[in-house]
């Protein structure tokens, strides 16, 4: 009597953890998918940025960077490269910028393209509060925006020429049209 209440109990909720147990794995399996598609996504995205993304971790190495990045620091930038190898100008900026006291501006930082033909200013984000933190570095091509400022002067001096001209078309309009009438 007891013992067989006993034992049909244990059988039951071992039955019962059992199953749990298998619901569990089952879950944990699905978890480990999903993470390694999201991981999968977040990689593709980051490599499909027109921005240069580099993050350097706390030992000032590249832990990732996009194939923008890397055309701008160079083809030995990949992930493991020590910063101060790949560009000792950056690596610079990048200890200035964790030196400065929290919540202090950040500074000017410009280095030079891995080809020499262009300036870039380099903006730097902490990805977490550890110190030294590892930092995301974002890279900007500021002769994109220097051409950009460029065609916006030339734009605007397009649209004055233009109104310049028709102010002075109308009255020099105005005058050949009253010549013609005084003339017959």
């Amino acid at each position: 009597g007891y013992y067989g209440a006993v034992l049909f109990l244990v059988a039951a909720s071992g039955a019962f953890l059992a199953q749990r147990l298998r619901a569990t794995e089952a879950e944990v399996r699905q978890r480990d998918i999903d993470l390694a598609n999201l991981s999968e996504l977040s990689e593709y995205i980051v490599q499909h940025l027109r921005e240069s993304i580099v993050v350097v971790d706390s030992e000032d190495r590249i832990r990732l960077i996009n194939e923008s990045a890397r055309t701008i620091l160079g083809p030995e930038a990949t992930a493991g490269a020590l910063l101060g190898e790949i560009s000792p100008r950056l690596l610079y900026h990048v200890e200035r910028w964790r030196r400065r006291p929290d919540g202090a501006p950040a500074e000017n930082a410009t280095v030079v393209a891995m080809d020499g033909s262009r300036e870039v200013e380099a903006y730097f984000a902490p990805l977490g509060r550890s110190r030294p933190a590892p930092l995301i570095v974002f890279l900007e091509d500021t002769s994109r925006l220097a051409e950009r400022v460029q065609q916006t002067k030339l734009a605007a001096l397009g649209r004055l020429s233009a109104s310049i001209a028709h102010e002075i078309r109308n009255p020099v309009g105005a005058m050949s049209h009253a010549a013609q009438l005084l003339a017959e």
